[in-house]
């Protein structure tokens, strides 16, 4: 059997500071998302945004600063899937 491929994209990316985006998650069934957590981290590692509540389709809004930020997708069972989102003036 073939397993799912995950994927997690971000859109717009890069994104204008102050702007909405979205972070799209394919492959995973709804049992996994169910206990799934989104966060993202600046340059720095400081935790900028962060849900318990996980969905195909979900908008972000960072009122952040421009920059290169890290997103994880962590399932229950501890796998991460890493993801670049860049912010622009």
């Amino acid at each position: 059997t073939l397993s799912k491929v995950h994927k997690v994209r971000t859109y717009p990316n890069p994104v204008k500071v102050a702007h909405n985006c979205t972070v799209e998650v394919e492959g995973y069934s709804d049992r996994e998302l169910e206990n799934a957590k989104l966060s993202l981290y600046n340059a720095q590692g400081i935790l900028v945004y962060s849900t318990g509540t996980v969905n195909r389709i979900n908008p972000v809004s960072l009122n952040g600063i421009a920059g290169i930020y890290v997103g994880h997708l962590t399932m229950e069972n501890g796998s991460t899937h890493t993801f670049k989102l860049v912010v622009e003036e």
